[in-house]
């Protein structure tokens, strides 16, 4: 849905959407404000979604010190300081280092097999 149609403007186009709406009985405004929001931003919530996942998997993939940070020369410099000095636990703690690139999860990732 484009942001500058309403629910009331597409109601006018079609018959059916007009007769559901008006149906609605209590708190109309506001379920026709939350139909808006979900129809705009639906691709948005998706991405989100996904990305909520992908963290959330991060945080089951441990390390457990089994990596010496220094030695891996992919890393930049900052990553491979900034992980000898926290030691995460998870590929999530990692992520969430400030100075750790995405690009730095990956190598990590390989590292581990995943």
């Amino acid at each position: 849905m484009r942001p500058q149609i309403s629910i009331s403007d597409l109601a006018e186009a079609v018959p059916v959407l007009k007769a559901k709406i008006e149906e609605i009985n209590s708190r109309k405004e506001e379920i026709i404000e939350a139909t808006e929001v979900l129809l705009k931003y639906e691709g948005y919530i998706e991405r989100e979604k996904l990305i909520a996942e992908k963290l959330l998997r991060l945080e089951h993939i441990r390390i457990d010190g089994r990596i010496d940070y220094n030695s891996v020369r992919s890393l930049s410099t900052e990553a491979r300081q900034k992980l000898t000095k926290i030691a995460p636990e998870t590929i999530g703690q990692a992520s969430r280092i400030p100075g750790i690139s995405p690009s730095d999860v990956n190598i990590l990732l390989v590292l581990l097999g995943r």
